[in-house]
């Protein structure tokens, strides 16, 4: 690293070090060693790479190429190799120009490293500008262009599957790779095909000048870095102490990263439901979070009633949350429905009945004696597919049924008469069907 902290914890570059003074690393704390010659560049090295709480150091993924170096020293000081925390994970970001960071990257990373790096940024609500040096694939003709009306048109034998995470075009993150040696060998990738970038578009050349231009360096001057830590540290580490809250910094992200979708994957018994316990807390009571506006769902019974009786253990019972389950939303939805709509409110077929009466329609209507579970189990999942695409046509959903099916794709004989005999059998008994088909307006 090029920057390290004095005993007053001001950030010093490698270069203005002196001798006789011992310099920190702003991660973990402990004494750096400056490295000086000839042939490498000056840095800041710890002792034990293990020991360092930065993640670019402890797993080894910063860029220390004299390319990357090269142009972050285009920048002010004040403006390199930033300190960013989000609870326990800390990262560094290459440049950060008031609210934007700017990553420059000469080697590929790996899908992993690159998803971590573009989502801690965005969780703290970052614009990432990604700079990659390609110029060594397009120098061995991996990846060609050819001149298009509005820029370039490229393409790409074996592209990275990481970069189809980019969404160029919204503008949530800016591409630029540099694809030759010349000062004006820069593009910024503009469209890409469904296919990803096996083809993409760029603008047309750009110049270094031009790239610094864009970023808003403007006669080696620019907007100090914004820096987004969470809103009050102090605050933060006493909901943590009053609370309880012990996760890795795994979950600790999870558990704070509260803007836009998030999904956690783990296996069994690795704090699934304690992440998500301990991040509804945080939601509420720190990211002041109206529990009205937030529902939790899960399966069955039983784990909404541990989810439910955790929640109240940690924070209390004065703080209340809905838990459900996916089958009491959908009953909710469809009640609700019904009353807006003026449609009679029929009693849900429980799944072992709708079972049995399939199994029934499936004997009348095929001749057969003895009925497979499979075969039942199939017209159960025509049936469900039928109505989730409303493909009754002019069929009366509310009451009885005289729905034309023959267009529907399906191996079961007689469906059209096996549907319709089962929509009459709810008719005549005032029961809707249960579960997922009661939500929205398909409420049959």
């Amino acid at each position: 690293m090029q920057f390290a902290v004095d005993k007053d914890n001001n950030r010093v570059w490698i270069d203005d070090t002196n001798s006789n003074q011992t310099y920190f690393c702003p991660y973990c704390g402990t004494v750096l060693i400056t490295r000086k010659g000839e042939i490498r560049r000056h840095h800041f090295a710890h002792q034990s790479l293990n020991k360092c709480t930065d993640s670019w150091v402890r797993n080894s993924k910063y860029d220390e190429s004299g390319w990357h170096y090269d142009w972050q020293n285009e920048f002010p000081a004040d403006n390199r190799e930033i300190k960013l925390e989000q609870g326990k994970i800390k990262h560094r970001a290459d440049v950060i120009i008031d609210h934007t960071v700017i990553e420059f990257q000469h080697s590929l990373l790996s899908e992993s490293d690159f998803n971590e790096r573009n989502n801690f940024y965005y969780d703290l609500g970052y614009k990432v500008i990604w700079f990659f040096d390609l110029s060594d694939l397009y120098e061995s003709k991996k990846i060609s262009f050819t001149a298009a009306r509005n820029g370039l048109a490229h393409s790409w034998k074996k592209p990275k599957k990481y970069f189809n995470a980019f969404d160029v075009e919204t503008g949530a993150i800016d591409l630029f790779f540099q694809i030759g040696k010349s000062d004006k060998s820069i593009v910024q990738v503009t469209h890409v095909s469904e296919s990803g970038f096996a083809r993409f578009e760029t603008t047309f050349l750009m110049s270094k000048a031009d790239f610094l231009a864009y970023v808003g360096l403007k006669n080696g001057e620019c907007k100090r870095p914004q820096i987004s830590i969470l809103a009050d540290k102090g605050e933060y580490q006493a909901f943590k102490k009053k609370y309880n809250i012990d996760l890795n910094p795994q979950q600790e992200r999870a558990m704070l990263s509260t803007e836009g979708a998030v999904l956690l994957l783990a296996v069994p018994g690795s704090g699934k439901t304690t992440v998500l316990v301990d991040r509804l807390g945080y939601m509420i009571l720190e990211k002041k979070i109206s529990s009205n506006n937030i529902l939790a769902l899960t399966y069955n019974r039983k784990a909404c009633a541990e989810m439910n009786a955790r929640f109240e253990e940690k924070f209390g019972r004065d703080l209340k949350v809905d838990f459900k389950t996916i089958n009491s939303l959908a009953v909710q939805i469809y009640y609700r429905c019904c009353k807006e709509e003026g449609k009679p409110r029929r009693k849900l077929i429980s799944e072992s009945d709708k079972i049995a009466l399939l199994k029934e329609i499936y004997q009348q209507h095929s001749g057969q004696r003895y009925i497979a579970f499979d075969e039942v189990s199939k017209l159960s999942t025509a049936i469900d597919f039928i109505k989730n695409m409303q493909l009754y046509g002019n069929d009366d959903k509310y009451f009885r049924s005289n729905a034309d099916l023959s267009s529907v794709d399906s191996s079961i004989p007689n469906l059209t008469d096996m549907y319709n005999a089962y929509q009459n059998e709810l008719a005549q008994k005032k029961k809707a069907q249960s579960l997922f088909m009661c939500i929205g307006r398909q409420t049959s």
